[in-house]
């Protein structure tokens, strides 16, 4: 490899996609099962040679994460560091025959960029320039058997001949020679045959390889800080039951399918470990330039659930049926919201739930808040969707959650994504997170919108937090001249590098040159972006790991292959590399954290040494969010795109399945109108459907590898909830009537029917119909009648078809005025007895004078001419219809 950065194994390289479609053009999903999509997720020339035996090594500790570097005047060229690394391997046996012969060999590169540092975590083991003696493990590993082995590096500096000899469990490292971030390999060898075990012959072989960085920091001069500002992500999966609806003026029941949540909110859960280690960073030393350089990013379902879970909440498989089976009138209607679901329980995380948000609240009363996208909602997934309400619960409803539930005005007019790109031809949505200034009620923008304001503001202002590579530049910021109209006069912090990279993070968002939908006018859009090399990394890092959507499939790799040790050791270089150069850096970590507290805290701690040494200086998120020097109009001007293929890109079934499910829950709502004598409207009655469909755009786990099959089943699972209780209670809402054959006394006799409505406000409705047999009928329906909540009316049907039609077969239902069907057809036969009785006489007896007068002239001409008289005729009266008909 030579003595340069590590590079891509040399390889000869497969075909790697940029864009996914099948033979429509539409976006398919990226199974990591299938193994024509294994490159998607992984480099197949990545760790190539890594070996595949019995044996397995990780990374469980590194102590410390970070090492600082000391200048020493001795003249013998060495390297001085606080205190030598120890790493912790842990040895697993996996297999049915004894591990022997067992030693462990680093392998190490020269410090590296943080994209070199992306690349090293491919690279083979014969790759890395420089590699130590062996380190002999002692003792046997049986099978079955597990060992922790601490590994301590002397780091030394100039020859590759050590000074001194280790000892026990150490391992000299020449050619570390200072402050830098070193790409580290540890290969384990073992003998594992039994049969070259029990004939004492064979020698051990490469059995097992794990990798990780070194990081060395060192002091810096105050001209070379770079302005640093990091996000602090708070969400979750919340395990909300699918297929609630909303209540007033109390809250509707919670219901929750596990106590997973409330495992991480208690002692020992991840959120729990968030929240404690940012408390005890920003409370400790270094805490106020903690504070000043972070912000909390929330997610508004993990709030709102959260603050729910404090009054009670239920534990169950699912919501219980809010509407029972229909019944008659005769039957009891007070059963019909009355049922219980027999697996439910009361939950157990209230206490924890009060104490975390008790935590949260003192911590955002003093510093900087802002919304993720409700559940994680996906950029992508909502534009495929297509449905602007969707995107103003995703978008809309964070800032207005957290000054409920939190007290505070959080950062608004911002939207962040998360691992995705924005497509371009989708810029528009970003409208829906345009917050500052607008009713934040949802139920009076619903109501808004429906006497025909638009979903989002005309003159939405929303800056998009999103990686660097997922904008394309179309035209450079401006270098304005001193005092120049328009620009802000404000010093930028920091060096000169800092001085010039803060405004080229900051772009100006439009559609591309060839676009054939220009932006609204007023809408106005702007891209913050960040290091998507270090996003990537971060992205990497926890119990589970995520694939960055916006990343090179070249430089992926499976990173289940690698402990969270190891990718946290990662992610501290890579955060140390991008201070280097001294330009403003970003940090976003994925919303969906999955870190545990010992990995929170060292990244913490990481950010602290490195305001001490003065590499980094705190900057505010929202001042980042903010041009210095430049008037806005004179920023680069940039185009959103979707640089490589996504693993977690939405299926095009399932945003159509979101898309149409969305204007059935809608068309579910306007059914209703709202009652000045009903707290309850009904917007907030079906809010929780719309927000069941805004989770089935979760981005949470798609990237995921070993979770993405679960991930997307759970999707589909919550859409199939919503379309059944969205039918159940449409179903609720029903024509009845008086039989299924109505037999009038009268041709001016009405048909009786009965408006029956389930849902817990009224419903406006008329009688719709469809004459089956085609005859020529016309029904005169009443004009619009109001379904009282949770009761019924009986509707009178009249038509013209007098006696003439004595039966006729009817097809109702219920109906908007607008002719939308709301309630199941009901099919009704119509007969009309009595008046064909009574036409039947009259007939017969005209037909009998008829007959008389005939009989008399037949029988006086029967008398002159003496021939037989004829018969009278018999059958059916003309004019008759036959009872065959229809």
């Amino acid at each position: 490899m030579g003595p340069g950065p590590l590079a891509v194994p040399a390889a000869q390289a497969q075909s790697l996609p940029t864009a996914s479609a099948d033979s429509r053009g539409t976006p398919v999903p990226h199974n990591p099962q299938d193994q024509d999509e294994a490159a998607v997720w992984a480099n197949p020339n990545g760790r190539s040679t890594d070996p595949h035996t019995a044996l397995a090594v990780t990374l469980t500790r590194a102590d410390p994460p970070v090492i600082t570097a000391i200048a020493d005047n001795s003249g013998t060229g060495s390297a001085r560091v606080d205190r030598d690394p120890t790493y912790t391997l842990r040895l697993e046996n996996h297999g049915s025959a004894p591990a022997t012969n067992l030693s462990v060999q680093l392998l190490h590169s020269t410090a590296a960029s943080t994209e070199q540092l992306r690349l090293a975590q491919l690279s083979n083991v014969g790759e890395y320039p420089s590699t130590s003696r062996r380190v002999d493990i002692p003792g046997t590993l049986t099978p079955g058997q597990s060992r922790d082995v601490p590994l301590t590096l002397k780091l030394t500096s100039g020859s590759t001949t050590a000074t001194s000899a280790p000892g026990q469990g150490e391992v000299n490292v020449p050619g570390i020679t200072g402050p830098g971030t070193y790409p580290l390999a540890f290969a384990v060898s073992a003998q594992l045959s039994p049969q070259s075990q029990s004939s004492g012959t064979g020698d051990a072989q490469l059995a097992a390889v794990t990798r990780t960085t070194l990081s060395i920091t060192g002091q810096a001069k105050r001209d070379q800080s770079s302005p640093l500002t990091f996000l602090w992500p708070l969400a979750a999966e919340t395990h909300v039951a699918a297929g609630n609806t909303g209540d007033a003026p109390n809250r509707a029941p919670l219901y929750l399918t596990d106590e997973h949540l409330a495992q991480e909110i208690s002692p020992g859960g991840r959120l729990r470990g968030l929240l404690d280690a940012y408390k005890t960073a920003v409370e400790g030393p270094n805490g106020s330039d903690l504070r000043a350089s972070s912000c909390l990013a929330i997610d508004p379902d993990l709030l709102d659930t959260v603050d729910a879970m404090t009054a009670g909440y239920m534990v169950g498989s699912e919501v219980p049926s809010r509407v029972k089976d229909q019944k008659r009138l005769r039957d009891s209607w007070g059963e019909i919201f009355s049922g219980k679901d027999t697996d439910a329980v009361p939950g157990t995380g209230s206490g924890a739930a009060r104490s975390w948000l008790a935590d949260l609240r003192q911590l955002v009363e003093k510093g900087c808040s802002v919304s993720l996208p409700y559940a994680g909602a996906g950029f992508d997934s909502l534009a495929a969707a297509g449905q602007d309400w969707l995107a103003v619960h995703a978008y809309g409803r964070g800032p207005e959650t957290i000054h409920r539930v939190l007290g505070v005005y959080p950062l608004q007019n911002v939207v962040i994504p998360g691992a995705e790109g924005m497509d371009a031809g989708h810029l528009d949505m970003l409208a829906a997170g345009a917050t500052e200034g607008i009713n934040a009620s949802m139920n009076t923008r619903f109501e808004v919108m429906q006497r025909g304001a638009p979903a989002f503001p005309p003159d939405a202002q929303v800056t998009a937090v999103v990686a660097d590579n997922t904008v394309r530049t179309l035209r450079e910021a401006q270098v304005p001249q001193a005092g120049a109209e328009g620009a802000d006069s404000a010093a930028p912090p920091g060096n000169p590098a800092a001085k010039q990279g803060w405004n080229d993070r900051l772009f100006t968002l439009t559609p591309p040159p060839d676009s054939q939908a220009p932006l609204p006018p007023g809408h106005r859009f702007r891209a913050l972006t960040y290091s998507g090399a270090l996003g990537a990394v971060l992205a990497a890092t926890g119990e589970h790991p995520e694939v960055a959507g916006y990343t090179n499939p070249q430089s992926r790799y499976d990173l289940a292959a690698d402990s969270p040790t190891a990718r946290m050791g990662d992610a501290l270089a890579a955060l140390d590399s991008e201070l280097a150069p001294g330009k403003p850096v970003l940090a976003v970590p994925p919303a969906l954290w999955t870190v545990d507290a010992d990995g929170a805290s060292a990244f913490l701690q990481a950010v602290g040494t490195a305001f001490r040494q003065q590499r980094a200086t705190p900057a505010g998120f929202g001042d980042a969010l903010t041009p210095r020097g430049v008037a806005p109009e004179q920023l680069a001007q940039g185009t959103p795109t979707v640089p490589f293929v996504d693993p977690g890109e939405p299926y095009a079934a399932h945003a159509q399945r979101i898309s149409q499910l969305e204007r059935y829950v809608e068309q579910l709502t306007l059914f209703m109108r709202n009652d000045p004598n009903i707290t309850l409207t009904r917007e907030v009655f079906t809010r929780p459907l719309f927000t069941d469909l805004v989770r089935a755009t979760s981005s949470y786990r798609s990237r995921e590898k070993t979770a993405w099959s679960q991930s997307w089943d759970e999707r589909g699972h919550r859409l199939d909830v919503v379309r059944d209780v969205t039918a159940t209670l449409r179903h609720s809402v029903s024509l009845l009537p008086p039989s299924n054959v109505f037999t009038r006394t009268s041709a001016a006799s009405p048909l009786l029917v009965v408006a029956r409505n389930g849902l817990p406000l009224p419903v406006s409705a008329t009688v719709g119909y469809r004459v089956r047999n085609g005859q020529p009928i016309s029904l005169s329906v009443p004009a619009e009648q109001v379904v009282p909540a949770r009761g019924s009316i009986t509707l009178p049907v009249t038509t013209d078809a007098g006696s003439a039609n004595h039966q006729t077969d009817l097809t109702l239902w219920l109906a908007t005025l607008s002719g939308d069907q709301i309630s199941e057809s009901v099919e009704v036969r119509m007969r009309s007895a009595p008046g064909r009785s009574l036409g039947l006489l009259a007939v017969g007896a005209v037909g009998l004078f008829a007959a008389a007068v005939t009989g008399r002239v037949w029988w006086q001409r029967s008398k002159r001419s003496e021939r037989p008289r004829p018969k009278p005729p018999t059958g059916a009266a003309p004019g008759v219809p036959s009872d065959r008909q229809g």
